[in-house]
């Protein structure tokens, strides 16, 4: 069926583990047990949970977006760019499951504490979890920097993807310490109920530094597909330390607990 089996297949898997997760809610052993009268509409609840969604899906879409503007700079210089670009985001897919990971803990963790009405200790949470989320990705350097040829020959052996490949890894790779503080932050702050914040920290990252550095030192300054790589990294860089002054400040331990 080529194609459509693959889309049937993707849409039938998200249907049956959508099923089995409504199974697993009214079976009540993994935490929460809904009842039917549970699901009566609470307007009260449903204005809070809008309030605290609508910037986390905004936040998406212009990600969506700009992850949209970034290609098609990448896109400029050809499909073996294309081609390295594809594979080195693959890798960094990979690298961000962990990141993400920790950031769900991070925020599962920060919420409670301060629903405890306890931001001392959130606030200790979040910065145990971004030391050890710097430490963990940092260590992940060590491949890029030495095996970045292996690692990119195992998706395509065109000697000029891996070459473009490479520079990718080895640039892009100094940043996932960096990429690692600005998710966990952010999952800090959605964690203390300020979604605006972690919403606004993405966009910096994508708009304010990554889409126009990459046009700026991939074009303007010639640098060719290494001044998008180099972009990136200036983006994750920054965005960590914006992150963590503005996490610093502590003006998020102001916010109520629903």
């Amino acid at each position: 069926m080529g194609v459509r089996g693959a889309a049937i297949a993707t849409v039938l898997s998200r249907a049956l583990a959508g099923l089995y997760g409504v199974y697993l809610l009214f079976e009540g052993k993994k935490g929460i047990k809904l009842r039917a009268k549970n699901l009566v509409p609470d307007f009260e609840v449903q204005k809070k949970i809008i309030k605290l969604g609508t910037p986390s899906a905004a936040e998406q879409s212009i990600i969506a977006l700009g992850m949209t503007f970034l290609m098609g700079i990448v896109s400029e210089f050809g499909t073996l760019a294309v081609a390295a670009y594809g594979i080195g985001n693959r890798i960094l897919s990979v690298v961000m499951m962990p990141m993400r990971g920790l950031s769900m803990a991070t925020t599962t963790m920060v919420g409670q504490t301060m629903g405890a009405d306890n931001a001392d200790r959130a606030e200790k949470i979040a910065w145990t979890s971004v030391g050890l989320t710097f430490g963990l990705m940092t260590a992940l350097i060590l491949i890029t920097q030495f095996f970045p040829a292996q690692i990119i020959s195992v998706f395509n052996n065109n000697p000029e993807v891996v070459k473009i490949g490479v520079a990718f890894l080895k640039i892009v790779g100094l940043s996932f310490g960096f990429l690692g503080v600005r998710i966990v932050i952010g999952g800090s702050f959605r964690g203390a109920g300020n979604t605006v914040a972690a919403m606004v920290l993405a966009v910096v990252a994508l708009w304010g530094f990554r889409v126009p550095l990459a046009r700026l030192l991939s074009e303007y300054f010639q640098f060719g597909t290494s001044g998008i790589w180099w972009g990136m990294f200036l983006s994750n860089f920054l965005s960590a330390i914006i992150g963590a002054v503005w996490f610093k400040r502590g003006k998020w331990k102001e916010e109520k607990a629903i």
